[in-house]
């Protein structure tokens, strides 16, 4: 999965060759662990010919702020948290 905001980066959760067709992305604030963008029909994880993505607009989070990303990938009715610590930081 690549996220596009600063920089693009691809997420090592399930293998590459697979398209994840039912797939969403929730933001957290790392010290409270609140979530800022909570997992919704909005943040579905999208799918190109070469591969998953979604696009986060990083300008609208708030700067020397800590954010961690959670994904969720839906499969044959069960849901699987992936909580991989991709821990980043606006500054």
């Amino acid at each position: 999965i690549g996220v596009t905001g600063v920089q693009t980066c691809a997420l090592p959760i399930y293998d590459q060759s697979k398209y994840i067709t039912n797939a969403y992305y929730q933001l957290e604030d790392y010290i409270t662990g609140e979530p800022v963008i909570p997992f919704d029909e909005y943040t579905k994880v999208s799918c190109d010919s070469t591969s998953n993505y979604f696009i986060l607009d990083l300008n609208t989070l708030a700067k020397r702020r800590t954010y961690k990303l959670k994904l969720k990938v839906v499969e044959n009715g069960i849901s699987t948290i992936i909580d991989e610590k991709y821990i980043f930081e606006i500054i």
